[in-house]
């Protein structure tokens, strides 16, 4: 991990390093990284279903599991790359259960 952020110091355009580092932060607990991690790849990268999804899963990490407005708009964003994507329809559905709507969250 040393060695990917030396590089990523000195290369900070390489998006796919930041795609690399993101989930590892995110296992690591180090959310506030992921989500910059994730960012910078968004923005080199651009957006992708499974990109956005991650994003957007770590948003919710750092929000002690409330699917905020702005993770939404990642799910969102991701199932207008991939509607079958299964992880955005998921913190979707979690997004409305805790909007109080639960005929949507089963749908």
């Amino acid at each position: 991990m040393a060695q990917i952020e030396a590089h990523l110091a000195k290369a900070p355009e390489d998006g796919r390093g930041w795609s690399v580092l993101a989930p590892v932060y995110l296992r690591l607990g180090r959310t506030e990284d992921a989500i910059k991690a994730y960012e910078n790849s968004l923005r080199i990268l651009g957006d992708e279903a499974g990109r956005l999804s991650d994003y957007g899963e770590a948003l919710v990490a750092a929000g002690d599991g409330v699917v905020s407005a702005k993770a939404r708009g990642a799910f969102e964003r991701a199932l207008g790359q991939d509607a079958k994507a299964v992880k955005p329809q998921f913190y979707l559905a979690r997004a409305a259960e805790q909007d109080g709507d639960r005929a949507q969250a089963r749908t």
